[in-house]
């Protein structure tokens, strides 16, 4: 059966004007389409420009961002950290990702611990190119002893060897790189730390004797005849879990040494050393860091004619002497002295004694201080002990009464009984009535406003109605302060390592 509608000249017609009314309809929305897409296509373009400005940064300005971050952050990031990286960077986008793969300089640090990677191997195959030939900071937790990506990773190290410039390994086990893998010697390597957790019985290490440039140098754990370094042309050593006799015996071959850290291991301290033995001079050593209570058994055996910065931590009062042998025995000149951790009877006998009447710079780290030690304490440095004293910085105390702190540096700064102390820094955290420290505030800002560099931190309570927020920063300074002795000395001299 034949069901089409029979065609007439009307219908047709109207089938017509009905399809020419569709495309024409059509026709517009094709015309309104095109004026969005195109609309569309300005509006994302415009939208890019606002949410993604970076992209729009010329290259070079964005790897100088790049290279900011990574240097920033790595400061303050734990080691395996792999946010504070490029690697994040560059998977942001295409564009990132070739700025980030192109600028050699973000490749050239790795602080990583393989033992937390599962393709550490792999990673460092794929990272360690990308730095060209710039010189490497690495600081690297090595695998165990067992696991099988050791040898490898120690084999990609060696073949970058010529490129090591800061050079920091954390171990197990002792380091050994392939017989092949290191060739010619370390030329552009300066600093090095070396940490052997364990053991590492009668092997030895000798990677890194052909360093040129090598002067500062950290080990734990390691013996000179544990690990074969230049020790002679060292100017800058820590040693770090050593037994006594292992320090003086690595004390004896450096006797370049500008600056030394000692930690004794504690249980070993108790080794004799053999009786009668001279006492080792060092004849450049001008900064000396004992980092524990342990490490005074190394005074008796030195000799330190140009000692000038001294840091004990937590000295006892039966030590004191050995302070005091020292430097009569080396016949020095102490400038600047840190102690910390002290009880405040040792540090007392410490700080009486001749001996240190010539230093000029005392940082005390007190935390076991009471109000009435600083008063004591206070009472005696206006009186004119230690003589030679103009800057004064207090760590970790508990409280002080500012009224005893500003009458001796008022003391001191009119009165003819010793130096202007001209430098003071305290972090304590004061609770005392408001309305007791006005007028010492008034005092210390007219210090200030004649010459004396003032920093006082932790002092919310300091602001009265009659003391306004204007006037405590004023005195309290606002700015970083550095130990100005220790700075004028050696600028590059801090306590503790690189």
């Amino acid at each position: 059966m034949d069901w089409r509608v029979p065609t007439t000249p009307a219908t047709a017609s109207a089938l017509r004007s009905r399809l020419a009314d569709i495309d024409a309809t059509i026709a517009g929305f094709e015309t309104q389409l095109a004026l969005l897409r195109a609309e569309r296509e300005l509006v994302s373009e415009n939208l890019s420009c606002i949410l993604y400005p970076i992209l729009n940064l010329p290259p070079e300005m964005t790897a100088e961002i790049f290279l900011r971050y990574v240097d920033t952050a790595s400061k303050g990031s734990r080691k395996g950290n792999l946010i504070h990286n490029p690697l994040p960077l560059a998977s942001v986008c295409r564009a990132w990702r070739a700025v980030a793969t192109s600028t050699c300089a973000l490749w050239a640090r790795i602080n990583i611990n393989t033992t937390l990677l599962r393709d550490a191997e792999n990673l460092l195959a794929s990272w360690i190119p990308r730095s060209g030939n710039l010189p490497l900071d690495l600081d690297i937790t090595l695998p165990g002893i067992e696991s099988p990506a050791r040898d490898g990773i120690l084999r990609i190290f060696a073949q970058c060897s010529s490129q090591w410039m800061n050079l920091h390994l954390q171990s197990y086990a002792p380091i050994l790189f392939p017989a092949d893998g290191i060739r010619g010697p370390l030329t552009a390597l300066k600093k090095l730390r070396i940490e052997i957790i364990s053991d590492p019985g009668r092997i030895c290490m000798t990677a890194f004797l052909e360093a040129p440039e090598l002067r500062e140098i950290a080990i734990t754990g390691l013996s000179v005849a544990q690990i074969s370094l230049p020790w002679n042309r060292l100017t800058r050593l820590e040693l770090d879990c050593q037994s006594l006799s292992q320090c003086l015996g690595i004390i004896e071959e450096t006797p370049e040494l500008e600056t030394l850290s000692v930690s004794v291991d504690g249980l070993d301290s108790q080794t004799q050393t053999p009786a009668g033995v001279p006492r080792r001079t060092l004849s450049h050593l001008h900064n000396l860091d004992l980092s524990d209570e342990q490490s005074i058994e190394l005074l008796p055996h030195l000799k330190l004619p140009k000692l000038e910065c001294l840091a004990i931590h937590s000295l006892s009062r039966g030590s004191v002497g050995l302070v005091n042998e020292l430097v009569l025995g080396s016949r020095c000149t102490l400038l600047a002295f840190h102690l910390a951790n002290t009880e405040f009877e040792a540090t007392y006998d410490c700080l009486s004694s001749n001996c240190l009447a010539s230093i000029r710079e005392l940082t005390l780290k007190a935390p076991k201080f009471h109000t009435q030690n600083f008063d004591v304490l206070f009472t005696w440095i206006a009186s004119a002990m230690l003589p030679s004293l103009e800057a004064l910085n207090i760590e970790d105390c508990r409280q002080i009464k500012l009224h005893a702190l500003t009458r001796m540096l008022t003391t001191r700064w009119y009165g003819d009984g010793g130096k202007r102390i001209r430098s003071l820094s305290l972090s304590v955290d004061y609770n005392g009535p408001d309305s007791a420290i006005e007028a010492d505030i008034s005092r210390l800002r007219d210090l200030r406003r004649e010459g004396l560099n003032v920093e006082i931190r932790c002092a919310q309570n300091w602001i009265t109605p009659e003391v306004n927020s204007q006037m405590a920063d004023e005195i309290m300074g606002r700015l970083p302060f550095e130990p100005v002795i220790a700075k004028q000395l050696n600028p590059n001299f801090q306590f503790g390592f690189i």
